[in-house]
């Protein structure tokens, strides 16, 4: 799967840790998956490759993600 968005490309494949950013190799700790019909990928990665920033308290179990403060 492919996820484009103001330039940057993100590349992420089922069963595989490898990723890619503008075609550059990277790596995250779970690979995406197909469960019930459905494609389940680590949504920190995928944001932050695309330049967004994310946080998780744990408290409140939210993921906020914002668009320009990552990458």
């Amino acid at each position: 799967m492919t996820l484009d968005a103001n330039g940057v490309a993100v590349s992420m494949f089922i069963d595989s840790t490898d990723y890619y950013v503008n075609g550059q190799q990277r790596t995250m700790d779970t690979d995406p998956v197909i469960k019930d019909g459905r494609t389940l990928i680590q949504v920190r990665f995928a944001a932050e490759a695309l330049g967004c920033g994310v946080e998780w308290p744990p408290e409140t179990q939210e993921v906020t993600i914002t668009y320009g403060l990552g990458g």
